[in-house]
């Protein structure tokens, strides 16, 4: 059994200080964001988990940024980033040996409609991470409607529930 919490609690510490506090408050494990909109005293985010792991955590997982997650679903430009930008996240989690990649699939209280656009882009990130071993958890919303229709809609041992108890 591993203790494990976000790797930003709260406190704007600079990324080696607040692993070293994570660690030294007894936890063994640590999901991390994977965003490029820290501060810069938090190094790149590419240098996370080797600072965890010298640490002793284990990094459980990365978050992927949610800001444009709706747009997933849309025939657009805003849409193409949003799938690249998880592709991106699957592709990193394969090179630093992390095991789970977490999604938002919308961001806000009204849910998307699931699109054609929006299901074949699920469908390519999904064989995606079978191809690289990464699983995709699909983190639970204001909107859980689309969660619970695509996990019904697909049985993959690559694809899964995150829950945030914050939400």
């Amino acid at each position: 059994r591993r203790y494990g919490i976000y790797a930003w609690f709260g406190y704007p510490l600079p990324m080696p200080e607040r692993l070293h506090e994570i660690a030294s408050a007894g936890f063994d494990s640590v999901m991390l964001w994977w965003g490029d909109d820290f501060s810069p005293k938090d190094c790149p985010k590419d240098t996370h988990p080797e600072l965890a792991r010298r640490e002793g955590l284990f990094v459980e997982n990365i978050h992927a940024p949610f800001q444009n997650a709706g747009h997933l679903w849309e025939d657009t430009l805003s849409g193409e980033a949003v799938f690249h930008c998880y592709a991106r996240g699957i592709t990193d989690c394969r090179r630093h040996n992390i095991p789970v990649m977490v999604i938002h699939l919308t961001n806000g209280r009204i849910p998307p409609l699931l699109s054609a656009v929006g299901l074949d882009r699920i469908e390519r990130l999904l064989d995606l991470a079978v191809r690289y071993e990464v699983r995709i958890a699909l983190e639970n919303v204001k909107a859980p409607g689309p969660v619970e229709r695509l996990l019904d809609r697909y049985d993959s041992p690559f694809l899964g529930l995150c829950y945030d108890a914050g939400h």
